[in-house]
């Protein structure tokens, strides 16, 4: 009877071992998938905060970004791995210190001109501060442009000139570039890039206007 007893007892013991065993494993197998759920990726990242317009080369991309390991969970699509596909590209928002760079944040400049036929750069002014978003477009900005005239009636109307158009830079009332980090100046002379046709174009609706209007498109 005793050695039954002992049996029974030892049965006892490798059941409980062999439960043990199983939450053991089941904690494992928690861990492991944590542990995936955290895996790490590369990402470009903000040094500093810089503004928007701002053009990257290969002189400085290095001092503004750099590559980090970063938890695979918080990427963004679309996550900017290799800082050498940064170059050429002006930033079409401003980024923040430490903020992930996506390909949404830049615009591919060499992309835009080289996907034009007659890529060219002219230069225009707005009537007023008022006709150009208070002054407030800078390098970077894409807008619209548009000009107010007069009908035969005397009836002041509003035509659309050009839209979509990419700014390369922007200036005060002297025809002084103003970089995108100074947020103060006024600007309302702009150069910008246009396929030819739509910059002849372009110019001459503006000559036919009383008033040249500068605008944002809306979001």
């Amino acid at each position: 009877m005793r050695g039954k007893g002992k049996k029974k007892e030892g049965l006892l013991i490798l059941t409980a071992a062999a439960a043990a065993l199983a939450v053991i494993l089941i904690f494992l197998s928690a861990g492991t998938k944590i542990l995936s759920d955290y895996e790490t990726g590369i990402a470009a990242a903000a040094r500093k905060d810089i503004p928007k317009g701002t053009g990257i080369t290969a002189e400085n991309v290095s001092e503004l970004f750099e590559l980090r390991e970063v938890n695979q969970s918080m990427l963004p699509g679309q996550t900017v791995t290799d800082l050498s596909q940064m170059e050429g590209k002006a930033l079409s928002g401003d980024l923040q210190e430490n903020e992930i760079v996506t390909e949404k944040d830049m615009n591919d400049l060499a992309g835009m001109e080289a996907s034009m036929t007659e890529p060219t750069e002219l230069t225009f002014t707005a009537t007023s501060i008022g006709n150009s978003v208070g002054g407030r477009i800078r390098s970077g900005d894409v807008i619209n442009v548009g000009i107010t005239f007069q009908t035969d009636t005397g009836e002041s109307r509003y035509r659309l000139a050009g839209e979509h158009i990419y700014v390369l830079e922007a200036m005060d009332d002297t025809g002084r570039p103003v970089p995108p980090e100074d947020t103060e100046t006024a600007c309302i002379m702009f150069r910008v890039l246009m396929e030819r046709q739509d910059g002849e174009r372009l110019l001459e609706t503006l000559r036919d206007g009383d008033e040249t209007i500068v605008t944002l498109p809306k979001s």
